[in-house]
């Protein structure tokens, strides 16, 4: 049963380049699955997040899967198309914040 409200896929197309690079992930493959199978709440923090147009990151897990926008990728100075394999991977402590 779908949850009232809550997106299928947390990545809209008003997200940007993150978004877009996120959507081009294989899910299937990933230790997340599926996003339409992602809790509400992973679902809602990602949408959120990629749609500020304030730096925005979201760890998420003890794996600490890490997601962020266009803005915070700005605001680190890298593209991000740069290295799309930090999206969505483990790892072993928050990255650091932006000087």
């Amino acid at each position: 049963m779908k949850e009232s409200g809550a997106p299928i896929r947390p990545f809209p197309a008003s997200g940007g380049d993150c978004a877009a690079i996120l959507e081009a992930i294989d899910w299937d493959a990933h230790p997340l699955g599926e996003p339409a199978n992602w809790p509400v709440e992973l679902k809602t923090v990602v949408r959120t997040c990629l749609t500020s147009k304030f730096a925005s990151m979201v760890h998420w897990d003890d794996a600490l899967f890490t997601f962020y926008n266009d803005a915070y990728a700005t605001a680190m100075v890298a593209s991000p198309s740069a290295e799309p394999l930090i999206f969505s991977s483990r790892s072993s402590s928050p990255s650091p914040a932006a000087s």
